[in-house]
């Protein structure tokens, strides 16, 4: 057997190098995984933001389910404007005024601040004898809905809407609506049916909206501005 040379093996080396490129060129040459694609750069379409799907947005109603809309006629269009415009001043919603103002004279009704005056006219018992809309108003009702003289005397339309036509509707809670129906003496069946009452509900809740009215112009009833206002 020939004996093997040191210098064998380090020619074959030089060889094996020569082949490959030099002796670093292995280092320099990219070893990637065997099924691996290389890594593609982003696109310009890559780079746009795509559009997030919306969310729907379910809105609560349980604050309406747990206050029914509840509608009193024979309240003026002019105090249901009046409550309105306080509502948007302070950034409510009528229903919120409505119920503040009634809870207020209904305090006050109870201390004795002011009475129910019930009068008779042609219909019966009422608290607005002839009409809203007529020249003679409630004197609960003058000092806060009175109208400036004039020198020519206005004629009546007589296609004005008529008071048992004027109406409000508001989200009350079912504490106060039943507050409201003991002021106004309600009688009721044993299946809560409605038999008659001694006020009607409209002309008090209008009543109880004057009082609040005037005190809230006199500065005796504050709001404060709503937090979402």
């Amino acid at each position: 057997m020939a004996r093997r040379s040191i210098w064998d093996d380090e020619e074959k080396d030089q060889e094996k190098a020569a082949n490959n490129g030099g002796w670093g060129a292995q280092a320099d040459v990219d070893q990637s995984a065997p099924g691996v694609q290389p890594e593609r750069p982003a696109t310009i379409l890559d780079q746009l933001r795509t559009a997030e799907p919306k969310i729907q947005m379910v809105r609560d109603r349980s604050w309406e389910s747990k206050h029914p809309g509840r509608t009193y006629r024979k309240v003026p269009n002019q105090m249901r404007d009046t409550v309105n415009e306080i509502a948007a001043t302070y950034g409510y919603n009528a229903s919120q005024i409505a119920q503040a103002f009634l809870e207020y004279a209904l305090m006050c009704y109870r201390r004795d601040d002011f009475e129910l005056e019930l009068e008779l006219d042609k219909r019966g018992l009422t608290l607005m004898p002839g009409g809203w809309s007529d020249e003679k108003k409630p004197i609960w009702a003058e000092s806060t809905w009175s109208s400036n003289p004039s020198k020519k005397k206005k004629r009546r339309r007589k296609n004005g809407t008529p008071l048992y036509k004027q109406q409000v509707t508001y989200r009350l809670s079912p504490d106060l609506v039943e507050q409201i129906d003991d002021v106004c003496e309600a009688q009721r069946s044993p299946d809560d049916d409605l038999i008659r009452r001694t006020y009607h509900d409209g002309e008090v809740v209008a009543r109880f909206l004057t009082f609040s009215i005037e005190a809230y112009n006199t500065g005796k009833l504050a709001l404060r501005e709503s937090e979402n206002a």
